[in-house]
């Protein structure tokens, strides 16, 4: 099996809130810190920290208006160089990607019984990924967790996206990282 390495680069713009101050007008407070950009890189691996597990689909899928597909994070999905990968059993980082520009989608827990990210309760809890504002300028949710969710091949292994459009079909990208030990 080849090497298999993620690099994350998320830069925050400083976050100022300005807030109207008694006497001396505007007063900015810097929530964020320094302006110096959150970078990890994963090297393969199978510890807290590590990857050896990295997918990524290739072209966006498409859903139907109203319409969601569950997706198995440990099924035997196949890199771009069609090698099968093994099945990942730690969910280190999932990256879900809204093309659409004309609605919102959820990212949520298959059945009320399914990857550790989301809390199992009777209801499916979920991440709303706006609209895009263009196929350049998409909508995304990133989860990151270095010590990683634990899956196992059944219920603790689904994810849902729904599409909350119930006038038109739209399009996502997905992607993820684990580790299968």
């Amino acid at each position: 099996m080849a090497a298999v390495s993620l690099s994350l680069d998320v830069s925050f713009a400083l976050l100022e809130l300005l807030d109207s101050g008694i006497r001396s007008g505007a007063v900015r407070h810097n929530f964020a810190g320094p302006q110096a950009p959150l970078r990890r890189k994963l090297p393969t691996g199978t510890g807290a920290g590590y990857i050896n597990v990295a997918w990524m689909r290739s072209t966006p899928t498409a859903i139907a208006a109203s319409g969601n597909q569950d997706f198995d994070l440990t099924s035997a999905l196949t890199d771009s160089f069609g090698t099968t990968l093994g099945a990942a059993t730690k969910l280190v980082a999932l990256l879900v990607v809204n093309l659409s520009t004309t609605g919102s989608i959820t990212l949520r827990a298959a059945s009320a019984t399914t990857v550790p990210l989301f809390v199992a309760t009777g209801t499916q809890p979920g991440i709303i990924i706006p609209a895009a504002v263009s196929t350049d300028d998409p909508s995304f949710v990133l989860i990151y967790a270095p010590s990683a969710y634990t899956m196992a091949n059944g219920a603790t292994d689904l994810i849902n996206i729904l599409n909350n459009d119930g006038g038109a079909g739209a399009s996502y990208r997905i992607g993820f990282a684990g580790r299968t030990a």
